[in-house]
């Protein structure tokens, strides 16, 4: 849900008048099984249409551990898993990603193969396959359309002279300037990583040789301060996020970041926006760059020295020493730091335990240093991942240690390591053993992905799902051994990936190889005007003939930050920032009428939503964030606390049970800058808030806090049954008014002990539902039940379930009409 690659390129493709890209994900287990029980095909999630019906059905490869969930999803979707069994009727299977460009594994399953960059091209292969496939163009000629595209692989033609039997990786020569897709649709359920992210950069010149990225996204390109900083303003606008995170590969390497950050940081203050900067290594980092992190809300902050001495990290070609990471360390923690993430990798060719009692020194060392600058505290978070030779890179050809040596070490490391100021956190050698297997795996590695697949492999990447025995019996199906994973390739013979040109020229990867054995580092290559580098390693880089990244005339935002001026307010409406090229489009701000000054005493507000459609799937946290979201997007955002982790000020009068209506929930904020015009903002506020979430009314409560959560202490909830009439209505709840016990139990909790609800049960009448439930009442409903039930104590839908034991769930529309004090009145 949250990958930038699949956000920016779903935007270009609708960007286009005449194209539509949806997003499908494989399911969670549980659904995965109700899907397949009731043979319902996996659908599209913006127009629920089934996946199957699409022209293309895009696939990213991010590693080698989702390959049996991609057999999978393609399953789940009606998609025959073998691209030679598909006809003409079913859509083109196309995949992407870091593993397209070693794709032996996975050959048989994808139509094509693109390979490198898909900004400004993913339109025009969608355009290209769905008039294609309207003309009634045979599926085989179209698959030879697409492989005159010399970044497009297409499988089936692999052994043939046929363009499309090789691909060349496509590189941009410069990221976009003007780059509108990093907002993306905003998720009602909370992601894993739910924020704005910004790529500052693509591409790393570190040149470390294990590091497949470092070489398939070479050269390194980076964006100009002002593009990202208007970005950053429209896509928060955009999505009411609180976060904002900036991304590449080696972000402290971007030649403007202290520039970048001091820009950004107001911003931030201003709004009560958390800023996160994803791969920071703390040496090298500008001063400037501390200053600004130090007083925005802190994120870790990354060590990787990958090696514990310095001759395994001159084999990789780490282009760091000791003195750099110890001095990094003590810059950090004098600025406030007292932890740091340190990532280290075990299997390096040539490491021996030398080399591992090195990890532990250097971590001793890293600890005492961050000690001796700081409080006193420091702590470090030691991961431990294993080496994997990935294809593309000078250590493609190297062995693998075989699998007891690597737990051997771990082992090791483990013991070594135990203290309470360093906490270890190591990765499954065994799924590194896979992805060895796979990423440089022939045919046989395709065989045994749909052997796994076949025996009920799936979302291997998850600790809890992946199977070691069950993908050993698949290898061994296969005709392929742990071993293998574990053996050394000869530098003479063809691999598995030759016919994917990645760019980076063989000899240039043999000459790193040989250069990693005699323990040579290679410097970093540059593609900056002021300090191009060229390494020769066959992209043919020329030395700009220009400044690399534009900028306009510094702002005033440019100037230090200085936290004093930071206001704890949010900006109602901060000042637009052009872009490059792209002028930040300001219809989207409030109206300056419309927004009182911020120096008037912060007041409490009440607002009164509904809550229906698709909102009612919204847990109660859910729900909360998306009417935060609502009053950000719109330029009304509520005061947030003070403190390490600012929250919004903001108060629901209970939570609402999953699955219900709510037709009149309060919901009480304290706003730095009050409305002006009240009756103005319920429009606004529901046309920038989640589907089925409507603001009906908002009013001034006073400077004191009205504690709504202490006034509730009953809820009124109406039931609706179609096709009851009101003598129906009047014998159930003579029924229940008469019973002596209502049990009940919760059927979402099995351990939940049956327990007698009619103490629970204040008031039970019938009522009308249908004129008040309105247009959310369901067909041919009059007449229903109203209760009255005290806020804690037996859940609503338990209760419902007694009263109602002879219908069917689905039959039952079940709402909150009003959360009541203790004298029974509403609160609105």
């Amino acid at each position: 849900m949250s990958h930038f690659g699949l956000r920016v390129l779903a935007a270009e493709v609708n960007a286009e008048p005449d194209l539509c890209a949806e997003r499908a994900f494989a399911p969670w287990p549980d659904m995965a099984a109700v899907l397949r029980a009731s043979r319902t095909p996996l659908w599209a999630l913006e127009s629920g249409r089934p996946v199957r019906e699409f022209d293309v059905v895009g696939i990213t490869l991010p590693h080698e551990l989702a390959a049996a969930t991609v057999l999978g999803t393609l399953e789940l979707a009606g998609i025959p898993l073998c691209a030679a069994d598909r006809a003409d009727g079913d859509p083109v299977v196309l995949g992407g990603g870091t593993w397209a460009s070693h794709p032996a594994a996975l050959e048989p399953f994808f139509d094509a193969l693109f390979v490198g960059d898909g900004e400004g091209a993913l339109a025009g292969i969608v355009r290209e396959v769905g008039e294609a496939r309207r003309r009634g163009v045979p599926r085989r000629r179209l698959l030879e359309q697409l492989g005159e595209r010399p970044e497009i692989l297409v499988p089936a033609l692999r052994g043939t002279s046929a363009p499309g039997a090789r691909a060349v990786r496509r590189r941009l020569r410069a990221l976009p300037e003007a780059w509108p897709y990093a907002a993306g649709p905003v998720p009602g359920l909370a992601a894993v990583f739910d924020r704005v992210t910004l790529e500052i950069a693509r591409g790393c010149g570190g040149g470390c040789r294990f590091c497949q990225a470092g070489y398939v996204y070479r050269p390194e390109r980076t964006r100009g301060v002002e593009a990202v900083v208007a970005e950053a303003i429209a896509s928060l606008r955009h999505t009411g996020y609180d976060e904002l995170s900036l991304t590449s590969l080696s972000t402290a390497d971007h030649p403007r970041l202290g520039e970048l950050l001091e820009r950004l940081a107001p911003l931030c203050a201003g709004r009560t926006v958390a800023l996160g900067v994803s791969s920071l290594r703390a040496y090298g980092l500008p001063d400037a760059a501390l200053r600004v992190l130090a007083h925005t809300r802190r994120t870790g902050l990354t060590l990787a020295p990958e090696a514990g001495t310095q001759r395994l990290r001159d084999v990789i070609s780490k282009s760091v020493g000791e003195a750099d990471l110890l001095e990094g360390v003590r810059r950090i923690a004098a600025a406030g730091w007292r932890r740091v993430k340190l990532y280290f990798m075990l299997g390096l060719p040539t490491e021996t335990d030398e080399d591992l009692q090195g990890i532990v020194d250097l971590v001793q060392r890293v600890i005492a240093a961050g000690r001796s600058a700081g409080r006193g505290v420091f702590q470090a978070g030691v991961s431990l991942s294993t080496f994997v030779p990935k294809p593309h890179t000078p250590f493609q050809w190297e062995a693998m240690p075989p699998l007891p040596e690597i737990l051997r070490r771990q082992e090791l490391l483990r013991r070594r390591l135990r203290s309470r100021s360093v906490e270890v956190a190591v990765h499954d050698a065994r799924g590194s053993v896979l992805e060895a297997l796979l990423g440089r795996g022939d045919a046989r590695a395709a065989a045994a992905v749909l052997a796994a697949h076949r025996a009920g492999a799936y979302l291997d990447a998850w600790t809890e799902h992946f199977s070691w025995d069950r993908w050993q019996a698949a290898l061994e199906a296969a005709g392929l051994s742990v071993e293998q994973a574990a053996r050394a390739l000869d530098p003479d013979a063809p691999t598995p990936w030759d016919h994917v040109v990645d760019g980076v020229s063989p000899v240039f990867l043999r000459r790193e190889r040989e250069r990693a054995y005699a323990a040579r580092p290679t410097p970093r290559c540059d593609p900056s005007p002021e300090r191009f580098r060229c390494v020769a390693c066959g992209l043919d880089c020329a030395p700009p003939s220009g400044p690399a990244v534009a900028s306009a005339p510094a702002a005033p935002e440019a100037r230090p930050f200085d936290a004093s001026r930071s206001s704890p307010v949010v900006s109602v409406a901060p000042v637009p920032v052009a872009a490059e090229g792209a002028p930040f489009d300001a219809s989207s701000l409030p109206p300056a009428d419309l927004v009182a000054s911020a120096a008037t005493p912060p007041v409490w507000w009440r607002m009164v939503l509904r809550k229906s459609g698709p909102a009612v799937w919204l847990g109660h946290l859910d729900f909360v964030r998306a009417v935060v979201r609502a009053l950000r997007r719109a330029g009304l955002p509520p005061a947030y606390s003070c403190g390490f982790h600012p929250q919004p000020r903001l108060v629901v009068g209970a939570p609402l049970p999953l699955g219900l209506l709510g037709l009149a929930e309060p919901v009480d904020v304290l706003f730095d800058a009050p409305p002006a015009d009240p009756a103005a903002w319920p429009a606004r506020l529901t046309r920038r808030a989640h589907r089925g979430v409507e603001f009906l009314e908002l009013r001034a409560m006073g400077e004191g806090n009205p504690h709504l959560g202490r006034a509730v202490a009953a809820a009124e909830y109406l039931v609706a049954v179609p096709g009851r009439d009101e003598a129906d209505a009047r014998r159930r709840a003579a029924a229940a008014l008469a019973a002596e016990r209502l049990v009940v139990r919760d059927p979402r909790r099995p351990a939940w002990q049956e327990r007698d609800a009619r103490p629970a049960l204040l008031e039970v009448e019938p009522a009308a539902v249908g004129a008040r439930l309105g247009a959310l009442a369901p067909p041919g409903v009059g007449w229903g039940l109203r209760l009255v039930v005290p806020v804690q104590g037996c859940p609503p839908l338990a209760l419902l379930g007694a009263l109602l034991l002879d219908e069917a769930p689905g039959a039952v529309t079940a709402a909150r009409a009003a959360l009541l004090d203790r004298d029974r009145i509403p609160l609105r």
